[in-house]
């Protein structure tokens, strides 16, 4: 097994520079952690310089309160402002797309409904958004609810019944 190479860009060991980068991105030890361990288990260790700011960032829209990451230049590119140096934002960007359009990192990427892979890619027309596994699942499983609630017929609904219930609600 390759040994994953940190980027010398992120901090190597615990101490200072990593509570720094931690404050600065709202990062945790957690989500660096899980995505040195996504790479290594996905057998991408060779490509660790470019999966690691690329989970990174789907890990500060999670901390966000995002279930995923927009895969465009623009929001690609805000991301990892945060987590790599301004000069290296650029070129980390058009990697991290060219990589993802070439589908060079289907052990851990997936498009579809490939099996289990621990991140989804899905696309809705032109945009494309990065999920992971799970979080797409469940916000596909919302999707379908909402959309059973939306096709309950209204003939269903007994009228006078609603009436009685809100005025018997509104009179107390």
């Amino acid at each position: 097994m390759t040994e994953i190479r940190t980027p010398s860009y992120l901090p190597q060991t615990e101490g200072q520079k990593l509570e720094e980068f931690f404050q600065r991105t709202r990062l945790g030890w957690i989500d660096y952690r899980t995505a040195r361990d996504l790479i290594r288990l996905s057998g991408l260790e060779e490509d660790s310089e470019t999966l690691y700011p690329l989970l990174l960032a789907l890990f500060l829209s999670l901390n966000e309160g995002s279930l995923c990451l927009p895969l465009t230049e623009e929001r690609l590119t805000d991301r990892l402002s945060v987590i790599v140096p301004q000069d290296l934002v650029g070129t980390m960007t058009e990697k991290i797309l060219e990589g993802l359009n070439k589908r060079r990192w289907n052990t851990l990427i997936g498009e579809g409904s490939e099996g289990f892979i621990p991140l989804r890619i899905h696309s809705e027309g032109a945009q494309r958004f990065l999920y992971f596994q799970k979080y797409h699942a469940k916000e596909k499983q919302l999707a379908e609810n909402f959309g059973k609630l939306l096709d309950f017929p209204p003939e269903e609904v007994d009228v006078e019944q609603v009436q009685k219930i809100l005025l018997e609600t509104l009179e107390e």
